[in-house]
């Protein structure tokens, strides 16, 4: 049986947003995208990177998804975590349907 695990960015003050770009989410006047910019190393993605090189798949809603296409496919150098997110097979929930692109 597959198990679902829950990956969640929440930070100790109370924001619940992934820590990626500034302008990710700036909904009701959110000026503090990006906030895990800043702490970014290259052996953090070696390592998160590894951890989901194995048998994993992504189910992600479609904000997510096209956030996540967009950010790691179009825009990211090759790393490990890019690998790992392009190669993963993955599956899309919207509020209509879901599907695997």
């Amino acid at each position: 049986m597959a198990r679902i695990i829950a990956i969640e960015h929440l930070t100790l003050d109370g924001v619940f947003q992934a820590p990626a770009r500034a302008d990710e989410d700036t909904r009701n006047g959110f000026r503090h995208g990006g906030w895990g910019n800043a702490g970014d190393d290259p052996r953090m993605q070696e390592v998160i990177g590894s951890a989901m090189a194995g048998g994993w798949s992504l189910l992600a809603g479609r904000t997510t998804y096209e956030d996540l296409y967009e950010g790691w496919v179009v825009r990211q150098p090759a790393s490990p975590m890019t690998k790992a997110l392009t190669g993963v097979r993955k599956f899309v929930i919207s509020r209509d349907r879901a599907y695997a692109p």
